[in-house]
């Protein structure tokens, strides 16, 4: 990822935490999250949060912090480090290899099941997921309804190993 693709990542993360009053902690969940992609682009945390444009400069010390967390700890409830824009990606790919098939719906609610952890870990509302996905364009709030319904059900189910749909992701 580059230092570009970066400050993306932080500014979604950063206004999401904005509409929930909670844009340093996403700051800093942003530096535990992209430690090694920060590391890598060779770009500091300064420049990139100055590439994202709309967030204040005195976050790149709440990224750093991040960084320096990301020695300790890990994202929690197993989760991936899943963004808004991964989950969207994951619940497009889900749902048009279920549509093809005639089983969009239950591949919604299979992408709630599955994916529970991370967007709770995540902190992106159901609807921002899809509209972000680009799904349900005249009633998207029905799917967004649907995926809530299936995180409670992920309490009590589980999926069968083998039982995923190729959709272009890994069948946790």
């Amino acid at each position: 990822m580059d230092a570009p693709e970066l400050a993306d990542r932080l500014r979604e993360m950063y206004e999401d935490g904005l509409g929930r009053e909670r844009a340093v902690h996403m700051a800093i969940l942003f530096g535990i999250r992209y430690a090694e992609e920060i590391e890598a682009c060779g770009a500091s945390v300064a420049d990139i949060v100055r590439k994202a444009g709309t967030i204040p400069d005195s976050y790149a010390t709440e990224v750093q912090k991040g960084r320096v967390l990301a020695e300790y700890v890990t994202p929690r409830d197993g989760s991936s480090g899943m963004d808004l824009q991964d989950l969207a990606k994951r619940l497009r790919d889900m749902y048009t290899a279920g549509r093809g098939q005639g089983r969009a719906v239950a591949m919604v609610y299979l992408f709630g099941i599955m994916y529970a952890g991370e967007i709770e870990a995540c902190g992106a509302s159901d609807e921002d997921i899809v509209r972000s996905a680009r799904i349900g364009k005249a009633k998207p709030r029905n799917y967004a309804d649907k995926i809530r319904m299936a995180r409670l059900l992920a309490e009590y189910v589980t999926v069968r190993p083998g039982s995923i749909p190729e959709a272009g992701h890994d069948g946790r």
